[in-house]
């Protein structure tokens, strides 16, 4: 009898939820509050950036600075090489993501295209390789780069952040693959074109928003990487921005200032990035999901 009067209160409490007018309300009321929770590390990390360096350190601290200075950014630039960690950075994400795309692309087509023996082995086996934390080939991969000489260099330093990103955009891709129905290639054979032109003209563009998910995931991944770098590069002048950004924090004291505008100016691209590909990078992990 209990159990029949829950089930009921339990269906009318869903019943109310259902037809209740508030609740597109409170779904906007929670998201607003989900967002100014989640937005204010930004917006305090910003607003630290133009503090002037007399409220840095006041207590209680202020949420609005009751001055604008801009010297952080100036000392960002003026101090420390921010100049060239921007471009090493930069170059290392392009090539990251360039050689990523590349070769996941090619690879995930012929992985759920083509019949091979085990496969159910090697994707697991993939989707294995990125649960092993990179930490632990650090070791193995600094023996195996000062061996053949690229250590402390670029080049090197894209190699090894390959390992991270690879794997993932493999597997995700491998998916979005497999939910594209073959029989639209089919179609193109028998059409006359050959399995490059059905491969670049019609599995290739309906495959665009997993590209743009990995490409956006791999940029992010190599923009903010910072164990490899600090393992594997020495030099002052092929350091990238998140080895930079140690130059403010010392053994005695932090440049909060400083600090802080190095911060946003490093999440500019990556939040750039996300603002023109949200849309691309929804559908991309939606798709990988489905397959």
């Amino acid at each position: 009898m209990l159990t029949y009067r829950y089930r009921s209160l339990q269906r009318d409490v869903v019943s109310w939820l259902k037809n209740w007018k508030g609740k597109r309300l409170l779904l906007y009321s929670a998201l607003i509050v989900a967002i100014i929770i989640l937005s204010f590390p930004y917006c305090w990390m910003f607003l630290t950036s133009i503090r002037p360096e007399s409220e840095l350190y006041k207590a209680p601290p202020l949420f609005f600075p009751r001055g604008l200075a801009l010297e952080s950014y100036f000392s960002v630039w003026r101090i420390a090489e921010f100049g060239v960690y921007f471009i090493n950075s930069t170059i290392v994400a392009i090539a990251v993501v360039t050689i990523t795309v590349f070769v996941a692309t090619l690879g995930a087509y012929a992985l759920s295209r083509f019949r091979y023996p085990f496969e159910g082995s090697l994707f697991r086996f993939i989707l294995f390789i990125y649960m092993v934390p990179p930490i632990l080939f650090s070791l193995p991969l600094f023996v195996f780069m000062a061996k053949i000489g690229l250590n402390d260099t670029l080049l090197g330093l894209i190699l090894i952040q390959l390992t991270m990103t690879f794997p993932i955009s493999l597997w995700i891709l491998v998916g979005f693959f497999q939910a594209i129905p073959i029989e639209l290639e089919e179609s193109a054979l028998l059409d006359g074109a050959s399995r490059l032109q059905s491969f670049l003209r019609i599995v290739l563009p309906l495959a665009s928003p997993g590209i743009m998910a990995i490409s956006l995931f791999t940029f992010v991944t190599s923009w903010n990487d910072y164990v490899f770098p600090l393992i594997f590069i020495s030099s002052p002048g092929k350091k990238t921005l998140p080895l930079g950004m140690a130059f403010f924090i010392h053994l005695t004291a932090v440049e909060w200032g400083p600090l802080m505008a190095a911060s946003v100016l490093i999440s500019v691209p990556t939040m750039l990035l996300f603002l023109f590909t949200q849309r691309h990078l929804i559908s991309g992990f939606g798709g990988a999901v489905k397959g």
